[in-house]
């Protein structure tokens, strides 16, 4: 681990930590500072050489050449369209003006996020059900092949 300036400490819950210097945070980083965290965790456990800074230093730059004016939002600025705008943000200046989540938009994006959720699920479940099969008796795992072979034969026809 790299030496930290000013003798602060990596621990987060420990007193040197530079977590305890801060009054606030941008939520809007939140689920950006989850995810490297999370990053770097799983690339510490691999071993794999990970630095947010390296990733993060292209695109640093040039937000801070552009300044205030003149270049596009980077991606983590954009702002966010459609239902889960309004329910976002429910007090903002395009649902003062009517514009609020519909219906249509709120199911849509309901159905969505089931379709993603009964992908997961399915992934899971097989899983589960390898790790289940897989503990059987070979006669019980045998006659599960021969139904599961005769069900599908049964949904070619």
């Amino acid at each position: 681990e790299v030496e930290l300036p000013g003798g602060y400490s990596h621990a987060e819950l420990s007193d040197e930590s530079p977590i305890k210097k801060i009054g606030s945070f941008p939520q809007e980083l939140v689920m950006l500072g989850r995810a490297t965290v999370l990053i770097k965790g799983l690339a510490s456990r691999l071993n794999i050489p990970w630095s947010l800074a390296d990733k993060w230093m292209g695109p640093c730059e040039e937000a801070i050449e552009c300044g205030d004016e003149g270049c596009a939002l980077p991606v983590w600025a954009t702002a966010v369209e459609g239902a889960a705008a309004a329910v976002a943000e429910p007090d903002s200046p395009a649902n003062a003006s009517g514009s609020r989540a519909r219906f249509l938009e709120v199911r849509s994006s309901f159905r969505n996020t089931r379709k993603v959720f009964r992908r997961w699920l399915a992934g899971r479940g097989k899983i589960a059900g390898t790790s289940v099969y897989n503990r059987l008796p070979p006669g019980v795992q045998a006659k599960v092949k021969a139904k599961v072979m005769a069900r599908m034969l049964k949904q070619e026809d």
